[in-house]
C-alpha cells in the first residue's frame, strides 16, 4: 500500500494518471490499480490526480459543486477498504437526486449504495489558522437528511484495494439521493436502519461516524483548507456510511431511516 507521507507531486505523472482514469471510465472498464502510480505516491498525489480527473470531466460537461462526500469514516468501512483515515470527493450538482428516486443500474459499471447522514452548511465555517471543530460545524449546519450515496466501484477487488486509489478516483462518488431535510438537532447517537424490499438488512449509529458526524465535517473542512479549498454555504456534506455498502440489484427497493428523520428511498431499475 502506498505511503501517506508528504512528497512533491510530479504534475506530469499525475496528469497521465488522470488521463488514464478518464479512458477507463469512458470504456466502462473493470476497476484496476491506477497506472502512472509512483511507488512514493501519497495523499497529495492522490488528490492531485482527483483534481485533474475532475477538471477533465468538467471540461466536457460543465457542472457546479454541490458539496462533498466523506468516505471511510466508520471502522467497518475502513476495514473493508483497507484504509485508516477518511477520504473526500466532490459532489456535483447534476448527481443530486431527491427521494424517492429511481436509478438505473445500467448507468453504472457496478453500483453500490451507502446509507448516510447528510448535512447542509448554511453559514460560513471559521477561517484562519485554528482548526475547525465540532462546535464550529454545529453552529453552521442548517439542515440534515438521511441520504444514500451512490458508489461506482467498477467491480473492485477489495482484498487488494489501495484506499489512495479510491481518493484519486473522486472517492468513487457519482451521485447522491437526499431524503426530506429537517432542522438539525442532537445527532450524536441516532440509529440508522437499512431495509431492502421492506426487510431490515443492517443497522448502525451516527456515533460510528468518527464518533460524531460533525467531527467528520470538521475533518473535511481542515482537509480542504490544507488544499486551498473551502466548504461554502449551501454545500451538502455526506458524512460516511452508517451501514455497510450494498450493491444494487434491479427490481429492489432500498430504504434507509435515521431516527427522527424522513426516510430516504431508492428503487433500482
Amino acid at each position: 500500500m502506498a505511503s501517506s507521507s508528504s512528497t512533491a507531486v510530479d504534475a506530469a505523472v499525475a496528469d497521465a494518471a488522470a488521463d488514464w482514469l478518464l479512458i477507463q471510465h469512458d470504456q466502462r472498464a473493470r476497476y484496476a490499480g491506477i497506472e502512472a502510480w509512483p511507488d512514493a505516491a501519497d495523499e497529495a498525489y492522490a488528490y492531485a490526480v482527483q483534481e485533474g480527473w475532475l477538471a477533465r470531466r468538467l471540461a466536457r460537461n460543465p457542472d457546479d459543486v454541490a458539496g462533498y462526500k466523506i468516505g471511510l469514516t466508520t471502522p467497518r468501512m475502513q476495514r473493508l477498504c483497507r484504509g485508516d483515515r477518511p477520504i473526500s470527493g466532490v459532489m456535483a450538482r447534476s448527481g443530486i437526486r431527491r427521494s424517492p428516486a429511481r436509478v438505473a443500474a445500467s448507468d453504472f459499471v457496478h453500483l453500490g449504495i451507502e446509507s448516510e447522514l447528510a448535512v447542509r452548511i448554511a453559514r460560513p465555517l471559521p477561517a484562519g489558522d485554528a482548526p475547525v471543530t465540532r462546535a464550529d460545524v454545529a453552529a453552521c449546519v442548517g439542515e440534515i437528511a438521511a441520504a444514500f450515496e451512490l458508489i461506482e466501484d467498477r467491480h473492485a477487488d477489495y482484498s487488494t484495494l489501495d484506499w489512495l486509489w479510491m481518493a484519486a478516483e473522486n472517492s468513487w462518488h457519482p451521485g447522491q439521493v437526499l431524503g426530506v431535510a429537517s432542522a438539525p438537532g442532537d445527532i450524536s447517537d441516532l440509529e440508522g436502519v437499512l431495509a431492502i424490499d421492506g426487510v431490515e438488512v443492517d443497522r448502525g449509529s451516527t456515533r460510528d461516524v468518527l464518533d460524531h458526524p460533525y467531527d467528520a465535517v470538521a475533518w473535511l473542512a481542515n482537509h480542504l483548507r490544507a488544499r486551498g479549498k473551502v466548504i461554502e454555504p449551501g454545500h451538502w456534506i455526506s458524512t460516511g456510511s452508517i451501514a455497510t455498502i450494498r450493491f444494487a440489484e434491479p427490481g429492489r427497493r432500498y430504504r434507509f431511516t435515521i431516527e427522527g428523520l424522513a426516510p430516504v428511498e431508492v428503487e433500482i431499475a
